[in-house]
């Protein structure tokens, strides 16, 4: 309705509700169009709630998704390592490498993410010498829910 989905439930009884999980599924012929990737962005969604009471609970939320951990963007210089990443939950980010110092983010909801650390001293050197031109990174991601870590190593381009 007026470019907003809408959804009603009149069968919900009269208790309170913990939580409430909302799957859509996607593709062709389906009830939503999406104008941006949503591995690339954090997805919001605004929320109207009216209970049987007559309280209101208005608000946005972070959409979760099922993304897989990716790199959107990559970007090292001859003292720090900056990453975008891309399809993850609540939980932590660790960058960890042989060449890196390692850094942590704790992210407390779904979302896109920039991560930077500094490189060590030994390619800090490396690189100003133009002797290094690519670093592997790994990227972990830990979930908040305990579910299993994932991770991935990245090779990024150093820029001279």
């Amino acid at each position: 309705v007026d470019g907003q989905l809408i959804e009603t439930f009149d069968n919900i009884p009269d208790a309170p509700i913990a939580s409430f999980d909302l799957t859509i599924n996607g593709g062709k012929g389906s009830i939503l169009v999406l104008a941006d990737d949503l591995c690339t962005v954090t997805p919001t969604a605004e929320v109207q709630a009216d209970g049987q009471n007559g309280k209101v609970a208005d608000g946005s939320l972070v959409a979760s998704t099922p993304c897989t951990l990716r790199a959107l963007k990559r970007k090292a210089t001859h003292r720090r390592l900056k990453l975008r990443l891309g399809g993850l939950g609540p939980g932590k980010v660790i960058i960890d490498g042989s060449m890196v110092h390692r850094s942590s983010r704790v992210l407390k909801a779904a979302s896109v993410a920039t991560v930077r650390t500094k490189l060590s001293l030994k390619a800090q050197r490396l690189a100003r010498q133009h002797r290094l031109r690519r670093l592997g990174v790994r990227v972990t991601f830990q979930p908040a829910d305990g579910s299993a870590a994932r991770g991935k190593t990245y090779h990024v381009r150093v820029k001279q």
